[in-house]
């Protein structure tokens, strides 16, 4: 009967089954793939946030215009032609010559690389652009408002008795800005 003293487990499992039960466990919110993909995804977004702080986007100046015969010293024309582009006044200290340009002629025309040869040094209003460039009721709708004016002498493959008259558009890259603040502004 001297066993029955004895307790039915040794002491040696009785410390290890209560050190098992002590140990924290945390709950598994998330499995270990979903979890892999959730940091990808935050380093995703910290790579593409610090591309748009550190980017840059440019900045266009878009106007209407129309082109011309240029004229030589002597007052007359030549067959030369000339690209008269009407911007928002604000553009006026944005732009000067030399600045690339890109036109398009009509709606389907020929795409050209230019560079500004002249900006006029004042705001014109639609009165003295009339004037100045003997616009007819067809091309008066160009100039509704006070216009910064630019001007870009066309290549000599655009001759300007094919084209004198025609409506353009025109874009020039006066600047940039962080792609961060071009978000902001669009929201």
């Amino acid at each position: 009967m001297a066993t029955a003293n004895l307790p039915p487990f040794r002491d040696k499992a009785i410390k290890h089954y209560l050190q098992g039960r002590e140990k924290d466990v945390l709950p598994l919110f998330v499995a270990p793939s979903a979890f892999a993909l959730l940091w990808t995804f935050v380093g995703f977004l910290i790579v593409a946030g610090s591309m748009a702080w550190i980017g840059r986007a440019p900045v266009y100046a878009t106007g209407p215009g129309f082109i011309v015969h240029s004229t030589n010293r002597a007052g007359k024309a030549d067959n030369q032609a000339v690209a008269v582009i009407f911007f928002a006044p604000d553009q006026l200290t944005k732009l000067r010559s030399g600045q690339s340009a890109r036109l398009q002629i009509g709606s389907n025309g020929p795409l050209l690389s230019q560079t500004i040869t002249k900006v006029e040094p004042t705001i014109m209003n639609p009165t003295q652009a009339r004037q100045q460039f003997q616009l007819d009721k067809s091309a008066s709708f160009l100039i509704t408002q006070p216009s910064a004016v630019a001007f870009i002498r066309l290549s000599s493959n655009v001759s300007a008795n094919t084209y004198a008259g025609s409506f353009l558009h025109a874009e020039v890259e006066v600047g940039s800005q962080s792609i961060i603040a071009l978000l902001l502004k669009a929201m």
